[in-house]
């Protein structure tokens, strides 16, 4: 079976827009869990801090259990969108590479349509930070709660 060029590119549009919505869905996700995990934390946080709360050493130990197992399981998950993420990135960057966007002349003669270091987009090498940045926000929101769950009492 002998496919045309003209449905090859159309079949790798097609391909490229699913790359495109799969990862939009992917930060869509992930930004809505960070965003309630934190708010999750800043309302524990908050009760804590407000000192209408009272604990004690087994409470305090329990609670921040608690964070510590909340936080590895959705760092746990959040790692499984990164990886789905990259994936559906580098599909992107080969389905692109595949249409010339990165090449010179085939949209512009001076150069190609993206830039050269796009083609490292959802690998290591990556300059985006959006999932770095993800994890630091909820490590920074876990560590707040802990410290306002081990110091409620003292000057609170």
């Amino acid at each position: 079976m002998e496919i045309s060029e003209q449905s090859k590119i159309q079949i790798l549009l097609t391909l490229l827009g699913r790359r495109y919505d799969g990862v939009e869905r992917i930060r869509d996700r992930v930004y809505s869990i960070t965003i309630w995990t934190l708010g999750v934390f800043l309302a524990a946080t908050s009760l804590i801090v407000e000192g209408s709360i009272q604990l004690g050493l087994p409470e305090k130990i329990f609670l921040a259990l608690v964070v510590v197992f909340a936080l590895v399981v959705i760092l746990f998950y959040i790692k499984d969108l990164e990886r789905g993420f990259r994936n559906q990135f580098q599909v992107a960057t080969r389905i692109e590479k595949l249409l010339g966007f990165y090449e010179q002349g085939t949209f512009d003669l001076e150069e190609g349509l993206y830039p050269s270091e796009w083609t490292q987009t959802g690998t290591k090498l990556g300059r985006g930070r959006f999932f770095r940045n993800t994890y630091l926000l909820l490590y920074l929101g876990a560590t707040v709660l802990i410290a306002a769950i081990w110091l409620s009492g003292w000057s609170f």
